[in-house]
């Protein structure tokens, strides 16, 4: 379906501190519009990595993903519709994760954050929203595990659920 015609590689002259050098990467689509953009670290050994910021398009030139990397991680990504509306993202940092999906207005639809303490322990808060913008759902886990409140509202806002939760068993409704 999608018909490359060729790719273009452009050397840069800079060097970076791992004893490689960064490499320009442009693929085509067959329309001559950019398929795809970034930046290889070509190490000595021949070995490539990707790094900073790739972009990828839609074969009528609207941007499609962005897509981050540094010399050693996927940082994260940012996903778009044919209308140019962010529909999807993820980035990591550290012990820090966040991943959101998108209505086609715009609002946000889901979230979700997860951060790992010094002892390696999981905590991931959950949060769903109606298209209005409204918060449908609260949770949060520990180690895979719901604890804690789990909230439900209608599009509203009105909370019209609330449940309690030990070691992922519900104990007050």
């Amino acid at each position: 379906m999608i018909l490359l015609l060729y790719a273009f590689c452009f050397l840069l002259s800079c060097n970076s501190s791992t004893g490689g050098h960064e490499e320009r990467y442009l693929l085509e689509y067959e329309n001559g519009k950019k398929f795809c953009e970034g930046v290889y670290l070509v190490y000595d050994d021949g070995d490539k990595t990707k790094v900073g910021q790739w972009k990828y398009y839609f074969p009528n030139g609207d941007l499609k993903s962005l897509v981050e990397y540094d010399e050693e991680n996927f940082l994260g990504y940012k996903y778009y519709n044919e209308g140019g509306v962010l529909t999807e993202s993820f980035s990591k940092k550290e012990r820090l994760e966040l991943f959101s999906e998108f209505y086609d207005n715009g609002n946000l639809k889901n979230e979700i954050v997860i951060t790992i303490d010094e002892d390696g322990i999981e905590t991931e808060i959950q949060k769903e929203y109606y298209s209005n913008g409204q918060l449908m759902t609260l949770k949060e886990f520990e180690d895979g595990i719901q604890i804690k409140k789990e909230k439900v509202w209608n599009k509203f806002g009105t909370l019209v659920l609330e449940l309690d939760y030990q070691d992922g068993e519900i104990v007050n409704k």
